[in-house]
Order: structure tokens, then C-alpha cells, then sequence
């Protein structure tokens, strides 16, 4: 798959706080460090010997505004040392045992505009998944409605809060899944989205914030891009999720990696490419780019692809589980549909961060150049 060649976004959000500048969104932190002035001096975050929020009292800490978030995110507070971004816990220390979890990828094909026929495969794999012990299952973009939708796609919308996702979370409960849909707003804007439903009554919605617009790619065409990023609530901690093209900019998996997360989750509807080897030239690709990311934002990541035949493209699969500093922990099969089930510990983030500070030494105090500096 060739890198993107849209123009960068800086209009993103993460919380409730819009961030202009790169700059700015690499320092976004959650309140309560700041509050109870546990900072960096956390065990596992990085940074060790630094002073921790608390010590804006010495006059060395610059810290910004903050906003509540409302029903979709929480308190975050831009707090800084000396130019260093300030990594807070993610989480009060958790009951033992509770850092680790059972992921699956549910590597499966989809049926083209069908809704029905798309719960049903959900719903077989659901079940499939929970006799296996997954705690945390993913389906791939656009999961329930398949990709090449074109003018298909009104007719499969879904307002966030519709029966069918109430029966997949019913279903899912007590295991926490995350399916790719249509999402038709309040305001009648459709969205390449993905859903969090962890077995209560509140849902994490992200959209999709890079639609590809270049070769056999016309996302743009048909949904709006989403401008907001926002921590997903699981009960193992926080996870960032992102859809396919936006693993492509690694500043969204930065500031979710800064703000708290251990786990990034992407979903993929990855068309294959064929390369001179068994291993899909696309997929190559894709493999260095989990890699990369686990390794320099230091957590785990998860990629879940689909697999199948839509509209004379086919989807390769090879979904992954990246551990945070870098190595493929386990792989799917290319071209077939498969479970992936794998034990992750989010605490391995937190010992990779331990000895590779990269989130806790970012530097927001260096400046230029300046848009107007472009050719």
C-alpha cells in the first residue's frame, strides 16, 4: 500500500481540547497526575528521577488549561518540565492479575452491503471467541457493511445507538468487541466508524480521521472524516483505536500513546498486493508499520485485516499483535479466515517504558519551522 499523500491534519482532538500544533498534542495528559502529583515518577512511565506534575509548585512547570470532556472522555491537563512532555499513570494501580487479557482477531470475510448477513457472521465468531476465553475480541474495518460500498452506502448507516449494535453487544457481554460500521450522525453525515461496546450502556465511537482518496481508494466521496481522538474505557486500562490509513500518521498514534494508552487497536480492510515472495508485498508494509509504532510509542498493537474477495479486490489478512517494543508476538494466516487469540500483559508496556523513555523525554520546547517556511 503506498503512503498517503494527503495533506497533514492539525485539526484533530483528543479529550475535549482542540490542539493546533504538533507540538502541543505530545504533552496532553490526564488530570489526576497533575492533581495527586504522581507525574513520572510512576513506575513504568518513564522518566524516572524527573520531578512529577506536582512540581509546578517549583516554578520549572508550565501548565496549561483544562476541559472537561463530558460523557466521551475525561479531564486532561497540558502539564510540562522543563520542555520534556509529562507521561501520568494511565490507571490507579490495578488488581493483580487485571493487566492481563485474552485479544482476538477475528479475521473474517464480509458480505457486501448485507447487514444481516454480516451480524450473523458476528455473532458465529462472537461465540467462537468466547469458547476460546477472549476477553477482548476486534473484527476489521468496516466489519458489518464490507468496503466497496459506493452508492450502498446510505443504506447501510447506523446511528450510533441502533438495535443491531445492541444485539452485538448483548451477544458479546461479558467480552468487549470492537466492530467497524457506517454511522449515519445526528446531523445526517455518514462515517467510516469503529465501535467500542465493552457490556454497558455507553459506546466508544471512533471515526475515522484519514480517508484515502488516491487509486482504487474514494473514501472521501462518501463519508467525512471524524476530529477527535479519544481514549477508550476498558476495564484493563485505556486503548487507543484507529482505522486503517490512520496508523499512516503516527502523530494520532502518538498523542494516544502520550495521553495514556497501552494498547492501540487498528482495524484494516487492506487490499492485498501481490509481491515476488509468499508474503504479500502489501502486508510487508503493514508489518513495518505495527512494528514501528510499537516500538516507538512503546505499546502493544493489535491489527485486525479482513480477508476475502469485493468488487474485483481481494484483502490478504495477516493480522498481527505487535508487542511494544516491536516484536510480532503472533500472526494470522494470509487469505483465510482465522481467530487469532493471543494473552497480552498492558504491564509490558510499562517495563519497555521503563527502559526506553522515548513517550517521557518528547521535547515540546523546540521550535520551527513554521507553516510559512513550506515551499
Amino acid at each position: 500500500m503506498p503512503r498517503p499523500m494527503a495533506r497533514s491534519r492539525s485539526d484533530c482532538r483528543i479529550g475535549s481540547s482542540s490542539t493546533t500544533a504538533s507540538t502541543r498534542s505530545l504533552s496532553w495528559a490526564f488530570a489526576s497526575a497533575a492533581e495527586t502529583g504522581r507525574g513520572t515518577g510512576v513506575p513504568g512511565f518513564g522518566g524516572f528521577g524527573r520531578a512529577p506534575c506536582a512540581a509546578a509548585t517549583t516554578g520549572r512547570a508550565r501548565t496549561a488549561r483544562s476541559a472537561t470532556t463530558g460523557e466521551e472522555g475525561r479531564i486532561v491537563r497540558l502539564c510540562t518540565i522543563e520542555g520534556h512532555a509529562s507521561i501520568p499513570p494511565v490507571m490507579s494501580e490495578p488488581a493483580a492479575g487485571s493487566s492481563r487479557l485474552t485479544v482476538g482477531l477475528a479475521q473474517i470475510d464480509c458480505r457486501l452491503g448485507d447487514l444481516a448477513a454480516n451480524l450473523d457472521r458476528h455473532l458465529a465468531w462472537i461465540e467462537r471467541a468466547k469458547a476460546a476465553g477472549v476477553d477482548l475480541l476486534v473484527f476489521p474495518e468496516l466489519s458489518l457493511t464490507g468496503y466497496r460500498l459506493l452508492h450502498l452506502t446510505t443504506r447501510v448507516a447506523l446511528p450510533p445507538q441502533a438495535p443491531l449494535l445492541d444485539r452485538l453487544a448483548e451477544a458479546a457481554r461479558p467480552m468487549a468487541v470492537v466492530a467497524g460500521f457506517v454511522e449515519e450522525s445526528d446531523r445526517g453525515l455518514l462515517h467510516n466508524s469503529a465501535v467500542l461496546l465493552s457490556g454497558g450502556p455507553r459506546r466508544h465511537i471512533h471515526r475515522k480521521l484519514y480517508l484515502p482518496t488516491y487509486g482504487l481508494f474514494q473514501e472521501e466521496r462518501f463519508f467525512r472524516p471524524g476530529r477527535r481522538l479519544d481514549l477508550a474505557p476498558l476495564p484493563w486500562g485505556r486503548a487507543g483505536v484507529l482505522i486503517c490509513e490512520d496508523l499512516w500518521h503516527p502523530e494520532l498514534a502518538r498523542r494516544l500513546a502520550v495521553a495514556g494508552a497501552r494498547l492501540l487497536i487498528v482495524l484494516s480492510a487492506g487490499p492485498g498486493r501481490v509481491g515476488s515472495g509468499d508474503v504479500p508485498a502489501s502486508h510487508e508494509s503493514w508489518e513495518m508499520l505495527c512494528r514501528t509504532t510499537a516500538l516507538l510509542d512503546t505499546c502493544w498493537v493489535v491489527y485486525c485485516n479482513r480477508v476475502g474477495w469485493e468488487e474485483g479486490s481481494f484483502y490478504s489478512g495477516g493480522s498481527l499483535v505487535v508487542r511494544p517494543g516491536g516484536e510480532v508476538a503472533t500472526r494470522a494466516p494470509f487469505l483465510d479466515e482465522h481467530l487469532l487469540v493471543t494473552e497480552i500483559d498492558l504491564r509490558e508496556a510499562d517495563r519497555v517504558r521503563w527502559r526506553l523513555p522515548l513517550l517521557a523525554d518528547e521535547r515540546i520546547d523546540i521550535e520551527g519551522p513554521d507553516a510559512e517556511d513550506r515551499p
